[in-house]
């Protein structure tokens, strides 16, 4: 009887022991689902604030080492007109990577934003020379300057990437996907062709000219997606 009784009385204990580590365990989740995910995405219920919290925990985690979370920051305080702290965020994303392409975009669209057009164009021309004779390097800076809405600047590097490579497929199909951005269909579709032609083996080109009424005959293998859909 008593063996009954001492077992009954750890059984209880054992109950609530788990209890208390499931609740726990759960709120620690739902917790960090609230304040921030993985590659720095967070939640939409995230003031500005809380992020910059976040962020600036994880730069001490790595020892400030990390210019994507340092780019991160930066851009949260360039949305909030805070240019200093903007500029401080931006150079320390640049000097824990001097190629990161992001904030060399982000930091030339500090400067307009700020009125100093031609800070500025001398960042962009730094930034244009050092990708050097790259076509690559030229196509990957014209694409971030894209995403921060200054075209201009992604047309010139797309166009230097095309006069060092005019037979390059990859220089064609970003200069159809710029001019396509500006609903420039007939340069869009002449673009796609010259790099279809180059390199048909490109799926995301051949449905491009889908979509402007080009038929083409793709020869590469079907993406995974599709071939896991039949």
């Amino acid at each position: 009887m008593a063996g009954e009784v001492e077992s009954s009385k750890l059984a209880k204990k054992c109950l609530s022991f788990w209890t208390i580590y499931i609740f726990v365990f759960s709120l620690v989740i739902i917790l960090s689902g609230c304040v921030s995910r993985p590659s720095g995405t967070f939640a939409d219920n995230v003031s500005s604030e809380q992020k910059k919290v976040e962020l600036k925990r994880r730069l001490e985690k790595v020892k400030y080492d990390d210019p994507t979370t340092h780019f991160l920051l930066a851009q949260l305080y360039h949305a909030d007109r805070a240019w200093d702290d903007a500029e401080f965020y931006y150079n320390n994303a640049l000097t824990y990577g001097p190629v990161y392409m992001p904030a060399q975009a982000g930091i030339v669209k500090l400067f307009i934003d700020r009125g100093d057009k031609l800070k500025a164009q001398h960042y962009f021309e730094n930034y244009s020379n050092l990708a050097g004779k790259k076509p690559s390097a030229l196509v990957e800076l014209g694409r971030e300057f894209q995403q921060q809405g200054l075209d201009t600047y992604a047309l010139e590097c797309f166009q230097k990437a095309f006069d060092l490579a005019p037979k390059s497929a990859e220089v064609h199909k970003y200069l159809g996907y710029y001019y396509l951005s500006k609903n420039d269909k007939d340069k869009a579709r002449e673009c796609f062709e010259n790099s279809f032609n180059l390199d048909r083996n490109q799926h995301d080109v051949s449905r491009e000219l889908g979509k402007l009424g080009v038929p083409v005959v793709y020869e590469g293998k079907p993406p995974k997606t599709e071939q896991a859909e039949k």
